[in-house]
């Protein structure tokens, strides 16, 4: 079939696409190898759970329905035994995903299905919580929180790859499930995705029709009954309105009553009870330690002053109760040791909040208690203040909780509160009770703004007005939404950067606004927002450390552990490392960024997050005797609210408070402010709402203001750097880089040499780089004190030079600046103690040494000659195992990431080269002549590559390479032997003893039989790049490539050729991937193909394979096609490659037209012709097609973009716009006079003749 005409051109061509291939094979089911074990032997087959009956039902349904609603009570096995079922069933190609609303039970539930399913967590079954994720290549089913496939939207809006998804627990109703669900919903009415849902609970009560009335009646599926029955006992003990009337030693003493009754009267099984909170939970535990039950080990976060309640003689061992907490705060191994069984002979009770109400299996429970309480937050959005209510649970909850009783046999259930009191049907959904903003922002990304927009997605329950009113005013404020004529609006590229971070905007917009002062700062707000997301890092909590949160701060940077929760703290850490790489900072060790007045600066980052928190202390005579007695020391808020701390408390001295969070009235965390500090960072303490938003253009209201006659630094970047590092300094105010430079070379002992680095740096990665005040720092300051730094912190400040540089040479600007002979005479220095530098790493190293001077082309002999001798050194003591160990050693190849670190940090393009200065190879060439015989062959191979890549190929040394590992061919790896061949093929060299070695070694069975498809190619790409054409070798190399392509299209590698290619003989490969290496791509397909052809050498059987494999992943969704061919250059090569060869070839152009389009704007003026000369030889002569290409052609030709192509392509290109019929006379007549130069100028004609 043809393409369409213009208008509806993009969406028939992907048609267009589907046709050319609709008579394909099917796509290939997961393969045994893969499964391993039939699934009559997976251990989820032998477990006997009410759901099992209902399996072929639901597998059925689904094959037909989109969504469906699935009620089954706890303990049926709904969570962890459809998902296998389904997965089993090979109905989905893609991924499921099983929605936990907790981190807790996510863990839980991936590690039940992983052993139900025989495997460790991680391989088909893994799970993705925030800040982590234990998942693989492998993973078929990922447990997630629901806040993980909320962002997941933000990344991949069609969810691709995702087959089905389950909203476990729905009842819950937390944010982001509702959230989750009308997204879903939405994007599946209006963008027919292929996305099965299936929603689940045990109790859904009347939310059942509302769901599937929102779902358009979707069909339901209920499992039978509890596996055993449930016995419920009434005692009205609580007053759920007024549960602590006498305080809550009562209520404690009223629960441990009730447990030692049930004890008595049920002499088997555990006893499960739910209280609202951990301090309920620890109160209860000492009042049954009181009452003789219990082992004597109090809960480690039990408060100091409450170890004096606990009757040490009262308990009795003989009883074997023992007593254990379940909470969400507590650390992951202290959770696991509760949810398993107690020792022989003993018994467990365990005090629970409502985390043990769901999903998580609690071993062993015949009796249940409830108090019939649980805590709730309440947000305010717009004063940031929260109040903890302790309320009454929904009749859902309550049957859910009675449920935990009948897992394991018949069981009963104490509820504590009048039979005839009525509950509530259905817990309140958080959306109607918390801050709106991330909501908004989430729904904004996804394209809904207005309220009418927001209304009308599938909710369940709309969100409230007023919440999405606040929500569009912080966001507003943060400037990550703009306002719009007619109510409307729209998002900003700030909300784009808040986005990123999986923290609510206040805590992005903090991190956003540190970024713009320098890397050390945003590491510090990294740390401290990962901080606040824990309750507590220190042990004692706020009872021994009181409220301060710099504390905190300083024991997670400081490396001191002794009184931190090592979990907390590990987890704080890990979760500060991935926002650190989000934000794309430099990765360095934890610990402590600034000097100790430097940290002064630190409340700022507090004050951008939650301005209206900034608390000012009352005068005495303000404040009210009753809140003196009462709350202890009164401070006003910058909203207008009172806010207290105990008169105990060492925050209470201070006049200025950063608050971080409060409850009611009550302080949690804060720190000391400086007035001065926050004016410095454009905070002015009487309106800090109003504070200046970093890295933005100022609106027009603050433009219009009068700034006066104040004088304004040229780098607003620079200034606010400088700003940083002038607090603390008892420095006269500086406006003027120049001046602050002199300072900074005068006064040591203010500016340290480490504090001169972190400058260089933070100048070098500001957005855009600071150079000229890098350059001014450089003469200035460093060529002053170079006896100041060390060889490590020269080589950082010289790479941060070139980064400010953006990939432009030091000669390139004014010589009188200097600034070359500063850089020399660094060297200098440097030369001395080269010596105590390692190879690599994240500080001051060789690697980064040889980038900056390669970078800066400055080539300094001294320093390039001792580079080389180290270079040599460490070749020779190197033991590699595999080719790709070398790379550790040869830190002249920039192809490692750690030079993208020094390079660009990730956060610019780069324009710096990715090989070292000529000079430095210049001087290895002759070391490594001298050491040859002592550095390994392997070794030697990546020696070659990185000479052949950066085009400084040295005749001596390659022959003398190749003498050297001639005799030892057979011992190296295959990756080793396709290389070796490579370099010299690349490098042009004439190496015929060489070529008839590497195909001597590769026709061996044994050889042939372990090459993958990169080193087919790559063998056969040098051999033609040579022209040697040796028969043998390529039916060898055909034969076996026919091979593991038709693996490659059973185990449908095409979705994503990264290490997806599974052998058995690849297990234990230095280069593969639990047993799977490269399979197939564009670069090695292509690399074949063309070699086929520049040979001559026919391959039919090999090319109907490669259209086949080709085609399938042609069909396969958007995100499968990128992977696919996500090097645009390798894809059109390919494509010109194989229409190159005899056949008909039209089908996989066809197929692959909707792909090229989607990249042209992204061809370069070669992948331009080659693309054409595919279409010339073999395409179909589509006038939409042909139209797009037609502009692009002459948008490449008159551009100047052609001029750059060697004469070869600009041949192939002329011939192939000449033969489609594209371009005008002076586009003809352009490529024709780089074609044949001599004739340019001359008059060509609208037909392109002279």
């Amino acid at each position: 079939p043809g393409f369409a005409e213009a208008a509806a051109a993009p969406a028939v061509l992907r048609r267009a696409g589907a046709a050319a291939v609709a008579d394909a094979p099917p796509v290939a089911k997961e393969p045994a190898k893969q499964r391993r074990r039939d699934g009559k032997q997976r251990p989820w087959r032998e477990q006997a759970l009410p759901i099992v009956p209902q399996l072929p039902k639901i597998v059925e349904t689904l094959r037909t329905e989109p969504n469906l609603i699935l009620q089954a009570p706890t303990g049926a096995g709904k969570t962890t035994i459809v998902p296998l079922a389904l997965l089993e069933s090979e109905l989905f190609d893609g991924k499921i995903l099983v929605l936990q609303p907790r981190r807790l039970t996510a863990v839980s539930v991936a590690r039940r299905m992983a052993q139900l399913w025989g495997e460790a967590v991680g391989q088909t079954v893994g799970y993705r919580i925030r800040h982590e994720a234990v998942v693989s290549n492998k993973t078929r089913i990922e447990v997630v929180t629901e806040g993980v496939l909320v962002r997941m939207l933000q990344v991949n809006p069609t969810l691709e790859g995702v087959s089905c998804i389950f909203f476990d627990e729905f009842h819950e109703r937390s944010i982001d499930s509702d959230v989750g669900f009308a997204l879903m919903l939405e994007a599946q009415r209006s963008k027919d995705l292929p996305i099965k849902l299936v929603i689940m609970s045990a109790t859904f009560g009347q939310l059942a029709d509302r769901v599937s009335k929102v779902m358009n009646g979707p069909p339901e599926i209920s499992s039978e009954g509890r596996r055993f029955p449930v016995e419920l006992h009434y005692k009205p003990l609580i007053d759920l309105d007024d549960f602590q009337p006498k305080g809550p030693v009562q209520f404690s003493e009223l629960i441990a009553g009730v447990v030692r009754d049930a004890l008595k009267a049920h002499p088997e099984g555990d006893v499960l009870v739910f209280l609202p909170g951990e301090p309920e939970i620890m109160y209860t535990w000492i009042a049954l330690n009181n009452i003789g039950f219990g082992d004597g080990e109090p809960p480690k976060n039990l408060i100091g002053w409450a170890h004096k309640l606990i009757n040490t003689s009262a308990l009795d061992l003989s009883n074997k109760v023992q007593v254990s907490t379940l909470y969400g705060t507590m650390e992951q191994y202290e959770q696991d040791e509760v949810l398993t069984s107690p020792a022989a002979g003993w018994r467990k009770v365990i005090l629970a909040t409502p985390i043990a109400e769901s999903s998580l299996t609690v071993p062993g429970v015949k009796v249940v208690v409830d108090s019939g309480l649980r805590r709730q937050k309440y947000e305010d959005g717009d004063s940031c203040i929260s109040t903890m209510r302790t309320v009454p649970i929904s009749a859902a909850t309550a049957s859910q909780r009675s449920g935990r009783a009948g897992r394991v046999s018949e069981g009963v259930c104490y509820r504590l509160w009048r039979e005839d009191r009525e509950l509530e049907m259905n817990d309140a959904p958080e959306l109607h009770r918390a801050d709106l903003a991330g909501v908004v922002l989430d729904l904004a990304l996804a394209g809904f703004f207005t309220d009418p927009q927001i209304k009308a997605l599938p909710w369940v329950d709309t969100p409230l007005e007023p919440g999405l009113d606040q929500g569009r005013r912080l966001l507003h404020r943060l400037r990550a939404l703009k306002r719009r004529p007619g109510g409307l609006w729209e998002l900003t590229d700030r909300a784009k950067e808040l986005a990123r971070f999986p923290v609510h905007p206040r805590f992005g917009h903090m991190i956003v606004q540190a970024m713009e002062v320098s890397d050390s700062f945003g590491r510090d707000a990294c740390d401290l927002a990962a901080l606040l997301e824990e309750k507590e890092l220190l042990r004692g909590g706020r009872s021994r450390h009181g409220t301060d949160i710099g504390a905190r701060l300083d024991a997670l940077q400081s490396g001191e552990v002794r009184h931190t929760y090592f979990s907390v703290r590990e987890r704080v850490l890990k979760n500060s490392g991935q926002m650190q790489q989000m934000a794309e900072l430099r990765l360095v060790e934890p610990g402590r960024a600034q000097r100790s007045e430097q940290r002064e600066a630190l409340c700022v980052l507090l004050v951008w997050a939650y301005p209206e928190l900034l608390a000012q202390k009352k005068a005495v005579d303000e404040a009210t005797s009753v809140i003196e007695n009462q709350r202890g020391d009164v401070y006003t808020l910058a909203s207008g609210l009172p806010a207290s701390l105990p008169r105990n408390d060492k925050m209470s001295t201070q006049p200025t408070l950063a608050v971080a969070s409060i409850t009611g009235q009550k302080v949690f965390w804060a720190m000391r402010a400086d007035p001065a500090v926050l004016m410095a960072y454009g905070i002015d303490g009487r309106n800090p709402t109003q504070h200046r938003v970093l890295g933005v253009p100022p609106d027009e209201e603050a433009e219009q203001e009068d700034n006066g006659d104040e004088e304004q630094v040229d780098d607003p970047s620079a200034a606010l750097i400088m700003t940083q590092y002038l607090v603390g300094k008892k420095q006269e105010p500086i406006k003027d880089f120049a001046k602050f430079v002199e300072v900074v070379a005068a006064e040591r002992e203010k500016f340290s040499a480490s504090e001169v680095v972190a400058m260089s740096w933070d100048l070098a990665r500001a957005d855009p780089p600071c150079r000229d005040a890098v350059s001014q720092l450089v003469c200035g300051a460093v060529k002053g004190r170079l006896g100041d730094f060390s060889s490590a912190a020269l080589t950082e400040i010289l790479c941060a030079r070139a980064v400010a540089n953006a990939g432009e040479m030091l000669d390139m600007f004014e010589e009188e600046s200097g600034e070359v002979e500063v850089v020399n005479a660094i060297a200098d220095a440097v030369v001395a103690t080269m010596d105590d530098l390692p190879v690599d790493g994240e500080g001051g190293n060789l690697s980064a040494l040889l980038w900056a001077f390669s970078a800066l082309a400055v080539p300094h002999e001294a320093l390039f000659s001792g580079l080389a001798r180290r270079a040599v050194a460490e070749m020779r003591t190197f033991e590699p195992v595999v080719l790709s160990d070398v790379r550790e050693i040869c830190f002249w190849s920039f192809q490692r990431a750690s030079a993208k670190v020094w390079a660009n940090g990730g956060r610019f393009k780069s324009t710096n080269p990715r090989f070292a200065h000529e000079s430095f190879y210049e001087a290895l060439a002759p070391l490594a002549l001298e050491s040859l015989s002592d550095i390994p062959p392997i070794t030697c191979v990546y020696l070659m590559w990185s000479f052949s890549k950066a085009g400084c190929y040295n005749e001596e040394l390659f022959a003398a390479i190749g003498k050297r590992i001639g005799p030892e061919v057979h011992a190296l790896d295959r990756c080793g032997l396709t290389m070796y061949g490579w370099n010299y093929a690349y490098a042009e060299a004439e190496a015929g003893e060489v070529y008839k070695l590497v195909a001597e070694d590769t026709l061996r069975p044994e050889r042939m039989a372990e090459m993958a498809p990169r080193d087919v190619s790559g063998v056969a790409w040098a051999m033609a790049k040579a022209r040697v054409r040796n028969e043998a070798l390529m039916e060898g190399l055909t034969a076996h490539g026919c091979g593991l392509l038709k693996d490659s299209i059973e185990q449908r590698c095409f979705r994503g050729p990264s290490k997806s290619l599974y052998r058995e003989m690849y297990e234990g490969d230095g280069s593969a991937v639990d047993g799977a290496v490269d399979a197939w791509d564009m670069v090695s397909l292509g690399d074949f193909l063309w070699a086929c052809s520049e040979l001559q050498f026919p391959v039919p059987e090999f090319v109907a394979l490669a259209e086949e494999y080709l085609a399938l992943g042609f069909r396969q969704e958007p995100l499968a096609v990128r992977r696919l061919t996500r090097y645009p250059n390798a894809f059109v090569a390919t494509l010109r490659a194989v229409t190159r060869l005899p056949g008909d070839h039209s089908a996989l152009l066809l197929a692959a037209a909707p792909h090229c389009l989607n990249y042209l704007r992204r061809f370069n003026a070669r992948d331009l012709a080659y693309v054409l000369q595919a279409w010339a030889m073999a395409g179909p002569r589509d006038p939409w097609m042909l139209a797009q290409l037609d502009s692009k052609v002459r948008w490449v030709v008159t551009s100047g973009k052609a001029d750059q192509l060697e004469t070869e392509d600009a041949e192939g290109l002329r011939w192939a716009v000449s033969e489609l019929g594209l371009g005008d006379g002076e586009v003809r007549g352009k490529l024709a006079s780089l074609v044949a130069p001599e004739q340019h100028g001359e008059e060509w004609d609208e037909e392109g003749e002279q």
